[in-house]
């Protein structure tokens, strides 16, 4: 049982197929593609600790195996445990079908293929003082093309919409983490494919899905232009 006091638990979402990426990481899931010797998952996983971060939860797919046997062998000081979901089930679905592992009332999901130097405990604070159901890290980008952007209203940044990708204006985009109430998935049926974003953040409560505004700068690994970006970085 989880105190007020101590972090949250941690879910990372690292189970799609990574087709985009094939091209230049074929041998391995996407989260686990090398940068300066270590995987990219790694260092995300090293980023959460430094922010506090006690219990993460691995939720792999393809290749899960591979995810399985290097986060067994590797010592971090964290508890991490890794899931792997039995078919592609969406982002709601994986949360889901590894939502027994989650200690506490709310956890924080991040996708396991991007990286910003997030603020948790900032993203924690927000969700916290709001009531919201859910809470989404967003960002500000100055070409929104390839992420679509967030509507927001009101001094409390509430979503109001999610735009399509496509305009290349500068805009709030989704960075790839958010808090969220457990009794969000009460509703998600076990074992069925099911998105956050297109079947879980829709049926919220008017009001009730916000967004913390982060000024860190987001790079998603997805695409082997941004993934030799992060490289460099």
């Amino acid at each position: 049982m989880k105190c007020m006091q101590s972090p949250p638990d941690v879910m990372i979402l690292c189970g799609g197929l990574g087709t985009r990426l094939r091209s230049v990481v074929s041998d391995r899931p996407k989260p686990m593609a090398d940068v300066q010797g270590k995987p990219f998952l790694e260092i995300l996983i090293t980023h959460l600790i430094q922010q506090g971060i006690q219990r993460i939860v691995l939720c792999a797919g393809y290749m899960g195996e591979y995810i399985q046997a290097y986060f067994s062998s590797q010592p971090f000081a964290a508890e991490i445990e890794v899931v792997v979901e039995p078919f592609p089930l969406g982002t709601a679905g994986a949360i889901k079908y590894a939502l027994p592992l989650i200690e506490g009332d709310s956890f924080i999901a991040i996708n396991g293929d991007s990286f910003c130097s997030y603020q948790l405990n900032a993203l924690r604070e927000t969700h916290r003082l709001s009531n919201a159901a859910a809470t989404i890290y967003a960002t500000y980008v100055s070409d929104a093309t390839r992420f679509g952007t967030l509507e927001l209203a009101g001094e409390e940044s509430i979503v109001k919409a999610f735009k399509e990708k496509g305009s290349s204006a500068a805009g709030w985009v989704n960075a790839g983490a958010y808090m969220l109430n457990k009794e969000l998935f009460d509703g998600v049926p076990c074992f069925e494919v099911c998105s956050l974003e297109q079947d879980v953040f829709p049926n919220i409560a008017a009001g009730q899905l916000m967004a913390y505004l982060g000024q860190e700068p987001f790079i998603d690994i997805g695409t082997p232009d941004d993934y030799h970006r992060f490289k460099q970085h």
